[in-house]
């Protein structure tokens, strides 16, 4: 199957991009300019060279002019050309325009391949898709010199197998995913030069203005066709991961919270009546709401870098799928994203508390299933604002549900360590519970919090 017959069976794409017109990333982020150079070998460059580059360009200079593009639009747009350069070390997913080019780098399609390739095995054998996030969140936060005991490419990092493509129910997911991530960001690209964006840096609100355009030009451009606004969505979601890199310069192009919310109103919009792209639509909508709450959540941002900064080798390999999974139209059993549903998701506010009566309040965010719950609580204090002001410090939290309750370890630093259980209400709201030292859950304190 190649990637053109892949963009005419509807595509529920899951992919990571970060996209401008004319500035790479590094011109707004403030990494040095070569951080990513070198990540793929030549050999593996050169391959995919050879093997993805003539299909998009096909894409690209034929179904786009004519099944896509309007007349105006293939008049404004006359004289474009793609360019693929090995790489781009500014990011390892950097697309963008310059002048009438659009510039897509080898290593980043290999990437996009990659991780759509981890996601196809993954979700065709039933495995949990999050170890993709965190092994995303790691990368941002760990390349190039943290990286520990962590592979850096993403099929050895996740431990899929190098015949993953020849298993069966694989293919015809990884060409929807990649079909899907290739179109999106043509399109985006397309409607940078359409509007006539200027590049390099420009203010954060200019620079959020013309993204907004962009991508309401690629998702026009995909519904013409009937291609489903999934790969879009699932764009935002992973980039959230991605992008989670601490101490740079604000992007003038960040997966802000009000473009997800934006997307999820999208999602919504489409396929509406469609009752199996409906569900699915709906299930992204309501996952990225959930993201862009995480985003706008200082504490729940900072699990998110803790996780990726200590997340071991091991965690990242594959294991079973929770019941927190929807189903996508087509793919069987599909653990695209966790339902918004799950008490053992979220973050919640509250105050961990001691039997001396002495209390921190902070922020408890948890993330997992049944089978497996991870997360960790940082305390603060409360100023003279009335505002909490979280510490550096987080307690981190590995368990798993029993008999309706999560039980779990806890650790604070090298020194403090025990045990725990916490309840949870019917909707999931409030948690209630108990923890001890060593292997007691009860006898040291209490934990009471909300949503």
């Amino acid at each position: 199957m190649t990637l053109r017959s892949a963009m005419r069976m509807g595509v529920p794409a899951l992919f990571v991009l970060v996209m401008s017109c004319s500035a790479p990333l590094a011109a707004t982020t403030g990494f040095r300019s070569n951080r990513w150079a070198g990540f793929y070998p030549p050999s593996l460059i050169e391959r995919t060279l050879r093997e993805t580059t003539p299909d998009i360009q096909t894409l690209f200079h034929e179904d786009f002019n004519r099944s896509w593009l309007l007349a105006p639009e293939r008049e404004r747009l006359a004289f474009r050309t793609l360019e693929f350069p090995r790489e781009d070390g500014s990011h390892i997913v950097n697309f963008y325009c310059a002048g009438t080019r659009v510039i897509m780098p080898v290593a980043s399609l290999r990437f996009l391949r990659d991780v759509a390739l981890a996601y196809a095995w993954l979700n065709a054998s039933g495995f949990a898709v999050d170890s993709i996030t965190e092994y995303l969140s790691a990368l941002s936060s760990r390349w190039p010199g943290d990286m520990r005991d962590l592979k850096r490419l993403p099929l050895d990092a996740l431990g899929v197998p190098a015949a993953a493509m020849e298993m069966p129910g694989v293919e015809v997911r990884f060409q929807r995913i990649y079909g899907g991530m290739v179109a999106f960001v043509l399109g985006h690209e397309l409607g940078h030069m359409f509007h006539s964006h200027p590049g390099y840096v420009v203010p954060a609100e200019v620079s959020r203005r013309n993204e907004a355009e962009a991508d309401a030009f690629a998702l026009a451009l995909m519904a013409r066709v009937n291609e489903p606004a999934i790969g879009a969505a699932f764009y935002f979601i992973i980039a959230a991961h991605l992008e989670g890199v601490p101490g740079g310069a604000p992007s003038t192009h960040p997966t802000n919270p009000e473009r997800l919310l934006r997307m999820a109103g999208e999602l919504r919009r489409s396929h509406r009546g469609e009752s199996e792209a409906e569900g699915l639509h709906e299930a992204l909508a309501r996952h990225l709401e959930t993201i862009a709450a995480t985003l706008s959540d200082p504490a729940a941002r900072s699990w998110m870098v803790w996780r990726g900064r200590n997340v071991r080798a091991a965690e990242l390999q594959p294991r079973a799928a929770t019941p927190s999974t929807f189903t996508s139209p087509g793919a069987g059993r599909a653990s695209f994203a966790p339902a918004t549903q799950n008490r053992w998701q979220g973050s919640y506010r509250g105050e961990w508390r001691d039997n001396r009566g002495f209390g921190l309040p902070g922020v408890m965010v948890l993330q997992g299933g049944e089978a497996q719950v991870t997360g960790g609580y940082t305390p603060g204090t409360l100023g003279d604002d009335g505002q909490l002001h979280l510490s550096r410090t987080v307690v981190t939290i590995h368990g798993s549900e029993i008999g309706g309750a999560l039980r779990f370890r806890w650790r604070m630093g090298d020194d403090h360590a025990g045990r725990g259980v916490l309840t949870a209400d019917p909707g999931g709201r409030r948690l209630r519970g108990t923890w001890g030292f060593g292997d007691a859950e009860s006898g040291a304190g209490t934990w009471h919090l909300e949503r």
